[in-house]
């Protein structure tokens, strides 16, 4: 699942409980404190490809629709 679908996370008997935006609950046998740290650094991977993509949509090199896409669709 995607970090993204994490609502939150809490401690259990068999590690950790990690609740979905969806509502779903998965239990994994690992501690908060990993669940928080792997969290975190997918957070700031995220934003590490979102500065880059933003970058890359600013210096030309990635458009929203090339003309070879326009072309095709009519």
């Amino acid at each position: 699942f995607s970090f993204r679908a994490i609502e939150s996370f809490y401690p259990s008997e068999d590690g950790c409980v990690i609740i979905l935006t969806n509502g779903q609950k998965i239990t994994v046998s690992s501690s908060p404190q990993t669940i928080s740290r792997q969290v975190g650094f997918a957070n700031i991977l995220n934003m590490h490809l979102l500065k880059r993509m933003s970058y890359l949509m600013n210096t030309g090199y990635i458009s929203k629709i090339s003309q070879f896409q326009k072309d095709s669709q009519h």
